[in-house]
C-alpha cells in the first residue's frame, strides 16, 4: 500500500478464496471512489510498494499455490517462488512495465518479499530486509535523471533510465515485514512482523551510520502498524509478548528522539496497514 497525489494504491495479494492476484485499486478520498488499476505483469503477494519521481513501484513479492495462512513442509513448498522483479505503473498508457539494470528484467539481486521500501527524492528507492535479506540495506538508483525528472518526471523519465542496485551499510537487527519512513534525511525502521521485537533503528544518510532507537515500553510488540506525519511516527495496535491484543498507541518524536505514550484505540487490533491522506474540505 502507498500514497501518491493523496490517492491510496493497493496492489496484488490474495482474494477471499486464497487465489493469487495481479489486480490493483486506487482510492480517491475526494471522490470517495475506488478505481480499478491495470493488471500487474505477474501475480504477486507480500510485495512492497514505493513512490518515487511521481510513479508507483511494486517490488519483489511471492507467487504461491498454497493457502496464505497454511503451514507448509519444506518438502512440499516448491510451488512458492520469491520474486526479484520490479514494476512501475504507467498511468497514462494504463499498463505496468518491468524495469531493471539497463532496463532488463530482474532488478533485485535475488527473490524476496515483505521488504520495507521508501522513495527519497534525489536519492532513489531504499530497500530494507525482507525474506532471505533480513540484514540487507540497499538502494535502487536511477542514473542520468536530471533535476526536473527527479522532482516528478513520472513514468516516462523512469523507464528511460538505467537502474543500479547499490548495497549500503547493513542494519543492526534482522527485519522482515517491517516499515520504513523517510524523515529529515534519516530512514526509520519500525518492526511489524509476527515475532515480538524491540529492534527499531534509524539510518543517517549523511553519516552512513545506524542507531538503535529507545526501546518500546513496557514490552516488545509484534504486528505493529506505523505511519509518519510530519516529524512524528505513530504506532497503532499490535500484539504483546503473550500474544494478547492491545489497544496501545505510541508516537516517536524524531526531533526530540523520544517515545510518547498516547490514548489507546477503541478496539484492540493488529496486522493491518496505515497510510496518511490529507482530508479534503469537501468529499463528493
Amino acid at each position: 500500500m502507498c500514497v501518491l497525489n493523496n490517492k491510496l494504491y493497493v496492489v496484488g495479494g490474495f482474494d477471499v478464496d486464497d487465489q493469487l492476484l495481479d489486480s490493483g485499486y486506487r482510492y480517491d478520498l475526494q471522490k470517495n471512489d475506488w478505481m480499478i488499476l491495470p493488471n500487474l505483469t505477474e501475480k504477486r503477494a507480500n510485495a512492497s510498494l514505493a513512490v518515487y519521481a511521481g510513479s508507483v513501484f511494486v517490488l519483489g513479492g511471492e507467487t504461491s499455490t498454497r493457502k496464505r495462512n497454511a503451514i507448509v513442509e519444506p518438502s512440499i513448498s516448491d510451488s512458492r517462488q520469491l520474486l526479484a522483479t520490479v514494476e512501475v505503473l504507467d498511468e497514462k498508457r494504463k499498463k505496468w512495465r518491468k524495469i531493471g539494470p539497463d532496463n532488463k528484467y530482474g532488478c533485485l539481486p535475488n527473490g524476496t518479499c515483505q521488504m520495507a521500501v521508501c522513495g527519497a527524492t534525489g536519492h532513489g528507492i531504499f530497500l530494507s530486509g525482507g525474506e532471505n535479506n533480513e540484514y540487507e540495506f540497499a538502494m535502487i538508483r536511477f542514473d542520468d535523471i536530471d533535476d526536473n525528472e527527479k522532482y516528478g518526471g513520472g513514468f516516462s523519465s523512469i523507464i528511460r533510465q538505467h537502474t543500479t542496485y547499490v548495497k549500503l551499510e547493513p542494519h543492526k537487527f534482522a527485519h522482515v515485514g517491517h516499515q520504513m519512513h523517510w524523515i529529515n534525511g534519516k530512514l526509520y525502521l519500525v518492526d511489524s512482523s509476527d515475532v515480538p521485537s524491540q529492534g527499531c533503528e534509524f539510518y543517517d544518510i549523511a553519516n552512513k551510520i545506524w542507531t538503535q532507537l529507545i526501546q518500546f515500553t513496557p514490552v516488545s510488540r509484534s504486528f505493529t502498524s506505523s505511519a509518519a506525519l510530519g516529524d512524528v511516527i505513530y504506532l497503532l495496535g499490535s500484539s504483546e509478548e503473550q500474544n494478547a491484543l492491545t489497544q496501545s498507541l505510541q508516537a516517536f518524536d524524531t526531533d526530540g528522539q523520544d517515545w510518547l505514550q498516547m490514548s489507546g484505540l477503541p478496539p484492540s487490533c493488529k496486522d493491518f496497514q496505515l497510510a496518511v491522506i490529507r482530508i479534503p474540505f469537501t468529499i463528493e
